[in-house]
């Protein structure tokens, strides 16, 4: 699937799927932002649930431990919590919900302070549909197991789910 390319039909072989599933949280300060990304994931088939802020987003996630939500797409850059703290917060209180960040910023060093933050991904904005499909893949399973929890704060590489990590990494 080519991750800019429009998404068909065809490519949402999980959207019934996805149905069934838990919610995903969505999270922007911005109303236009929280429009866009509301249609590309309902058009996968996706619950959705919005936040406009990281303080509503920490509320809705600490009040079920994040178990009601198989995912949250959360806004790294908003005021008085931007989105960094709002994942250490979750963290820190045990939500294992996946968490993939979204940004305007695409550098090497903002992904790594999400990873840090304890996000388990990250896309930039403008989220492309075939990119937004590819993460949910990757992550919708993976949460409504409520095992992903977040990456090794040391790790370098791209986030991947649980399965597919190596249960024996290196220590070097």
């Amino acid at each position: 699937c080519n991750a800019r390319a429009p998404l068909r039909k065809a490519d949402s072989g999980a959207v019934d799927a996805w149905s069934q599933a838990r919610p995903v949280l969505l999270v922007d300060d911005d109303p236009l932002n929280l429009e866009v990304a509301q249609l590309h994931l309902q058009a996968l088939g996706v619950q959705v649930e919005m936040a406009m802020s990281g303080e509503e987003a920490l509320r809705k996630l600490l009040a079920e431990q994040g178990l009601r939500y198989a995912m949250v797409l959360l806004d790294v850059q908003m005021p008085v919590m931007d989105g960094l703290e709002v994942a250490r917060a979750a963290r820190s209180a045990g939500v294992r919900t996946p968490i993939v960040a979204l940004t305007g910023n695409a550098f090497s060093d903002d992904r790594r302070q999400c990873l840090e933050a304890g996000m388990n991904d990250y896309l930039a904005k403008p989220v492309a549909p075939g990119q937004l499909y590819e993460v949910m893949k990757r992550w919708m399973a993976a949460g409504q197991s409520g095992t992903v929890g977040a990456p090794p704060a040391e790790s370098k590489e791209a986030p991947v789910a649980p399965a597919q990590r190596d249960p024996h990494p290196r220590s070097d």
